[in-house]
């Protein structure tokens, strides 16, 4: 099987990001279930993820078509609903007669109706597939993040930033800058803890954390790699992640998988308030998590309890275990080419359409 994906942004910014080259190849390969993998990535260079998955970069609908024809897939996959990146993978699956795989990985992104013509659709969390299912019209499943549990496993001695204070609670968090991930809420909280006197560290990791300067309390890291995460998930007293979206994202399975608890937030539209029972979790209503004082309340409770660690860290390798959910999406790949299924062909011929960079 020859798979190829459609990025509407540079692979090497994950990779600059801490993702290592195994785990891309993982994400990009799952299962091995392909004996090639062509990522063609908006402004990427030409690079080599491992033996079976390499990178191309393309600016244009044209260089997008002559890639396919000259790797000729077998079913082509597009990462995220972004046009026109969405509508070209769609058109060149078209022209080729093959299956095409959109995945969707963002809960706000706005949909197109040509999209459900995609031969089939999922969904990174449950509110993102039922979001999708309403504004497309069609079925879309659920494709859980996978965590690899050997990588996100307690580290024996973490190494963490000596500017840290030996505090008792002790929190981490991930997120972009942004309103729906909520940092600033997050950090506000854990600021008006520490004005109550109490010893209180937080740690925040992500792209654009590292513009949060280290005040005795809070240190902004920028992005981490999946060791360094590992180290601070292990020192931290609870993993902090009270975004706009009440699914549980990679970070927080992160967290689980390594067995700490997380403080997150829950409503009737994700699968939070479902999956995580009070032995994992602290729960806070979304429509209290812009609020500092509940959310400094919710954490104070998370690292004034007990908690069984490894009971956490056995519900998080069951439920988001790489193992399993790799062998899920690669038996979806083996469907869509087993089933001859094509997608519908658009008559238009394909024009030379690009993308300033």
């Amino acid at each position: 099987m020859r798979i190829l994906c459609v990025n509407h942004e540079p692979i090497t910014l994950y990779h600059d990001q801490g993702w290592s080259l195994e785990r891309l190849a993982r994400y990009y390969n799952p299962g091995k279930v392909a004996e090639r993998v062509l990522i063609c990535a908006l402004g990427d260079r030409e690079w080599t993820i491992g033996p079976a998955v390499q990178v191309r970069g393309f600016r244009s609908l044209r260089e997008l078509d002559q890639d396919a024809r000259r790797f000729s897939p077998d079913v082509i996959r597009c990462y995220e609903a972004v046009r026109p990146f969405a509508d070209w993978a769609l058109r060149v699956a078209g022209r080729r007669r093959i299956p095409s795989y959109l995945s969707l990985h963002n809960a706000i992104t706005v949909y197109h109706p040509s999209q459900r013509d995609y031969t089939v659709v999922t969904g990174y969390t449950d509110t993102a597939a039922r979001r999708a299912e309403r504004m497309l019209g069609r079925p879309v499943e659920v494709q859980l993040n996978g965590i690899d549990d050997e990588t996100f496993a307690p580290v024996a001695a973490p190494r963490i930033d000596p500017r840290l204070p030996n505090a008792t609670i002790r929190v981490f968090t991930i997120g972009r800058p942004d309103p729906v991930k909520n940092v600033a809420t997050a950090v506000e909280a854990t600021r008006l803890l520490a004005e109550r006197g109490l010893s209180v560290a937080h740690v925040i990791g992500g792209p654009g954390s590292e513009q949060i300067e280290f005040d005795g309390v809070h240190l902004g890291m920028g992005p981490l790699t999946e060791v360094e995460i590992a180290a601070y998930l292990t020192w931290s007293t609870c993993f902090l992640q009270v975004q706009r979206v009440s699914d549980i994202g990679m970070a927080a399975a992160e967290a689980l998988v390594l067995g700490r608890p997380v403080v997150h937030t829950a409503d009737a539209d994700g699968n939070a308030l479902g999956m995580l029972g009070e032995q994992l979790a602290v729960l806070v209503p979304s429509e209290r998590v812009t609020d500092p004082e509940t959310i400094a309340e919710a954490v104070l409770f998370a690292a004034g309890r007990t908690w069984d660690h490894d009971a956490i860290r056995r519900f998080g390798v069951s439920t988001f275990g790489e193992g399993a959910l790799r062998t899920q999406e690669a038996e979806r790949y083996r469907r869509l080419v087993d089933s001859g299924r094509r997608t519908p062909r658009r008559w238009r011929p394909i024009r030379h359409r690009s993308v300033a960079q």
